[in-house]
């Protein structure tokens, strides 16, 4: 299926779709309040779900390796081949209850469950807002929110970089105010946060990191009630770390192991990235896992003496490269009013 077809399918109603010139957007007059209504950037490896508070921000954030489980017998039912002969059997003969029933007999295990990393919360201390805007620009994937609180124009802009393994937050104040602002990062999982040591000679000096470890277990909700349905293993879990810090501000920096903190700013530039133990499918994220957090060092090493104008154009570069290899036409109507 083309891929803008497939993003309008996905769309909520209460949202507007719109083209100007060669530009694709999706944009609502108010944050959102659950996932659904969220917008998504995103790299391949690394996604956030932008909810566009103007109070306070919060970008679930997910990474691709993190996973429940661990690796598992891959022929954990030899019999199985031997029932396929008589489902079929009864597919043809018509009998499609048995044939159901028969299938029960050639499955192996439940299989593991997709993982949630954490959310990382921005909060402003801004009560009140007009002229509301918040914008996913399909083409280059990138999030925007505006609005203006009292005198001050408030901007935003969220993109994640294939390129640079990063996400990538730029906020600003226009006028009388300027951002005074608190990060934090929580997970679902089970998980910890801690200010970034100094010593590891890092490019960037107050950084705020969350490490953690997904579930050994996690059984389906829909098996109903279970005594244990989450299990944490730290011999068998998956591992992972995760980075906020500031790429970039003409404020002052402060950091604990709860916050990072920036105050008296006019521009803030925040970066995001994040690491897991997978080694592979096959191998124990625990005892035969990468190391995390030397993952992490090497992906947020990287960024040093990068300038955020380039970063911003070789991640539009690269990305509309791929959204724009299809082109959907579904010809002109009046816009509707929402």
């Amino acid at each position: 299926m083309p891929k803008k077809l497939f993003l309008l399918l996905l769309l909520p109603l209460n949202c507007v779709f719109a083209q100007d010139g060669e530009m694709d957007f999706i944009w609502y007059n108010k944050p959102a309040t659950v996932f659904e209504d969220a917008l998504p950037v995103g790299n391949g490896r690394i996604g956030g779900m932008v909810y566009g508070g103007v109070d306070k921000e919060r970008i679930s954030l997910n990474e691709s390796t993190l996973w429940a489980g661990y690796p598992v017998d891959p022929n954990m039912n030899p019999e199985a081949k031997k029932y396929l002969p008589l489902v079929r059997a009864a597919l043809f003969a018509g009998e499609y209850q048995k044939a159901d029933s028969l299938t029960r007999f050639m499955q192996g295990e439940f299989s593991a469950s997709y993982a949630p990393m954490g959310n990382l919360i921005i909060d402003f201390g801004i009560t009140a807002a007009s002229g509301y805007k918040r914008e996913l620009e399909l083409n280059t994937g990138t999030h925007r929110v505006s609005f203006e609180s009292g005198s001050t124009l408030y901007t935003r802009e969220t993109f994640i970089s294939y390129p640079d393994k990063a996400m990538f937050i730029l906020l600003k104040a226009s006028g009388k105010e300027y951002l005074n602002i608190s990060v934090s990062l929580n997970s679902l999982l089970k998980y910890r946060t801690e200010e970034a040591e100094l010593g590891d000679l890092l490019p960037f000096k107050n950084r705020l990191r969350m490490y953690g470890i997904a579930p050994s277990v996690a059984e389906p909700n829909y098996r109903g009630n279970m005594k244990d349905a989450v299990q944490y293993d730290s011999s068998r879990s998956m591992r992972f770390a995760t980075e906020a810090g500031v790429f970039q501000t003409d404020g002052k920096i402060t950091s604990d192991d709860n916050y990072l903190r920036v105050s008296n700013a006019r521009e803030i530039i925040l970066y995001v990235t994040a690491a897991t133990s997978f080694n592979g499918h096959e191998k124990n994220p625990a005892s035969g896992g990468k190391n995390e957090q030397a993952e992490l060092v090497k992906l947020v090493s990287q960024l040093k003496g990068k300038n955020y104008d380039l970063i911003k154009q070789t991640h539009e570069k690269d990305f509309s490269g791929f959204y724009n290899r299809v082109k959907l036409n579904l010809g002109q109507t009046e816009r509707r009013k929402i």
